[in-house]
């Protein structure tokens, strides 16, 4: 992997090393192998044995240093979250158990950033089932609470250990006010963010907010003479900008941080392209008839609302011989009611009876998860593989009910001339190895990571802002190690000795994968990659 132009910034082992170099002048108590065995024994408690590598995570930050870690959709990321104030609650209630080592002011708090509803539906579901108290403000609790006049804001400077805010709340008058709240301010420990990822992608353009995270971190009280630590996690920290861009905003510095990788890659989805017969400016997927047969759960991501809408009209007509189509066939979007919304959800999270089909936009892209849906099938192209890679993560989380979950990506049929088009353009420009060398040089401007975009039409008339990873993956050989370069995924993880790992390992790599790559297993049908390998040469 370290030929791929995507990895010049990142495969310098020295690089790795200095990452993870201890530099802070607070000595190292935590992170010890006593420590990790002392915040092993304080979580003896949980229904589960914790990883290994969420062990190493949180004993770094238990000695004030800022974490940032990306493993694979499914990998326990809420775990640095959930586990980290497990472990810091018990030291603040009996300091003598950490002997020597710092303590912590009682009652602890914890501001945890989640970009979306549904995220911060299900890791509030997660964290109130381990024992801790905690508190979810968006706009929809916010005016909830108003209207049987409690007020969100003075009942988190004293009551809970978690507060799971979205991004917009970062700039409301509550969260300056508790901010200033010097109680408050006493017993907060840590500022979290999960999908970090998303201060790159979704900063820059839609959700401003998220580039604010470091003014708010600037804000936050000092502990010691020292930041209150930053732990932000992630299963898509690209190479390059979007990791320089991250560290900025966050403010981690390198040497003072402690950083994490393990591969992302889901050896266990099956990944299937397919190119699209049908226009998405039509009304009829026949692409999708296959789905009604289906004795799986499927989750369909849309690019737009109404494209969404569409697919489940043409759906609806099609299954007219089904019965109760209102359970059978679902939408996710932000134009629904949000009870219909939190409905659907929990129907996803513990349907396991009935197949489904849902209908979502990039509101379930991130941070939910199910248990018993197989199949994830993207319509159209997504703008980069971040969004790939977090769209099919969401399936399949419980292996015994789903032994083999698949990914299907349909892409437009001008998909492939314009993901050449994109290839050619870095090519002959070089932006990709210019990038790379401005990473080590330490330039993080982004000004030649732009150059590696294109504006690729697509059939509707629109432009899509196509990556250059995304490119590369459409025009794949093998698609699992198209994966691998862009986020310079280690070729083997350092095996977890935990009791769930040992008994339930995770699926190895394939000797030979089956991806529908032209080199793997690719599909003789019509639109797959065998018609995919020969308009490509």
């Amino acid at each position: 992997m370290s030929d791929s132009p995507f990895l010049q910034a990142s495969t310098n082992p020295a690089a790795h090393a200095q990452l993870g170099a201890n530099t802070d002048s607070d000595p190292t108590l935590y992170d010890t192998p006593d420590g990790h065995a002392l915040v092993r024994g304080l979580l003896k408690a949980l229904p589960y044995d914790p990883h290994d590598y969420i062990i190493s995570g949180i004993c770094p930050i238990l000695d004030g240093r800022d974490l940032l870690a990306t493993l694979v959709t499914g990998g326990g990321k809420t775990g640095y979250f959930v586990m980290l104030m497990i472990v810091i609650s018990a030291i603040a209630k009996d300091p003598s158990c950490a002997g020597s080592r710092k303590t912590f002011p009682k009652d602890p708090a914890m501001v945890i950033i989640c970009p979306t509803k549904a995220l911060q539906e299900t890791m509030s579901a997660s964290i109130i089932e381990l024992g801790l108290s905690t508190l979810v403000i968006n706009g929809d609790t916010y005016l909830s609470a108003l209207q049987v006049q409690r007020d969100l804001w003075k009942e988190a400077c004293q009551k809970f250990t978690m507060i799971l805010l979205s991004p917009e709340e970062l700039s409301s008058a509550g969260f300056s006010s508790l901010l200033d709240n010097p109680e408050f301010s006493a017993h907060l420990c840590g500022l979290g963010m999960d999908e970090a990822h998303l201060i790159y992608w979704w900063g820059r353009s839609f959700r401003p907010m998220f580039q604010q995270i470091g003014l708010v971190r600037a804000r936050m009280p000092l502990r010691n003479g020292h930041r209150i630590p930053v732990v932000a996690v992630t299963a898509t920290l690209r190479v390059g900008e979007p990791m320089a861009c991250i560290c900025k905003v966050l403010g981690l510095i390198p040497g003072k941080y402690h950083f994490l990788r393990r591969s992302n890659v889901r050896n266990d989805i099956q990944l299937i392209f397919r190119e699209l017969q049908s226009g998405l400016g039509g009304y009829n997927f026949p692409e999708l008839d296959w789905l009604l047969g289906e004795h799986d759960n499927t989750i369909v991501f849309c690019k737009t609302i109404s494209l969404g809408f569409k697919v489940a009209c043409y759906l609806w007509a099609k299954a007219s011989h089904l019965p109760d189509r209102s359970k059978h066939i679902r939408m996710f979007n932000s134009l629904n009611w949000q009870s219909y919304n939190s409905d659907t959800l929990g129907f996803l999270n513990n349907n396991n009876q009935q197949s489904s089909i849902t209908i979502a936009t990039d509101t379930l892209s991130v941070g939910w998860d199910s248990k018993f849906t197989r199949n994830a099938v993207i319509l159209g192209e997504p703008n980069d593989i971040d969004e790939f890679l977090q769209k099919i993560g969401r399936i399949g989380r419980n292996r015994a009910a789903v032994p083999s979950p698949r990914a299907f990506l349909y892409y437009s049929r001008g998909a492939l001339a314009s993901a050449r088009a994109v290839v050619d353009s870095v090519d002959k420009s070089g932006s990709t190895n210019r990038h790379s060398t401005d990473m080590q040089n330490g330039d993080s401007t982004g000004d030649t990571a732009k150059k590696s975009k294109r504006k690729a039409p697509i059939k509707d008339g629109s432009e899509s802002l196509m990556d250059i990873t995304m490119a590369c993956l459409l025009l794949a050989q093998c698609i699992s190690k198209a994966i691998d370069e862009p986020y310079d995924n280690p070729i083997d993880d350092i095996p977890c000795m935990c009791k769930s790992c040992r008994d339930n390992p995770p699926v190895p790599r394939r000797r030979r994968c089956n991806c529908s790559g032209p080199q793997c297993n690719p599909e003789n049908t019509p639109g797959s990659s065998v018609a995919r390998l020969a308009k490509n040469g």
